[in-house]
């Protein structure tokens, strides 16, 4: 997933709302787009949101307000008991 740039806001699917009511959007990007991206993220249900500092050797910032709002809210989910 990336943020921050016109490629990651295309039309390609339905605008959604999580549980927190934050709109999102999930669409397919090439690497080259990834690239030009003001932020790129790996997530997923066992570390959080984790910057990406490169995209082979396109280096990206490790701090983001994007990236700081996504490590926000992903914390403020309830965990699960098992």
């Amino acid at each position: 997933m990336a943020a921050g740039t016109r490629a990651a806001r295309r039309d390609d699917g339905p605008l959604r709302k999580n549980g927190n009511g934050v709109e999102h959007r999930t669409a397919p990007i090439s690497i080259d787009q990834a690239k030009r991206m003001a932020a790129v993220f790996a997530t997923n249900t066992s570390i959080g949101v984790r910057a990406l500092s490169a995209i082979d050797d396109k280096e990206l910032p490790a701090q983001h307000p994007v990236l700081s709002a996504l490590r926000e809210t992903y914390l403020s989910i309830p965990g699960e008991t098992l």
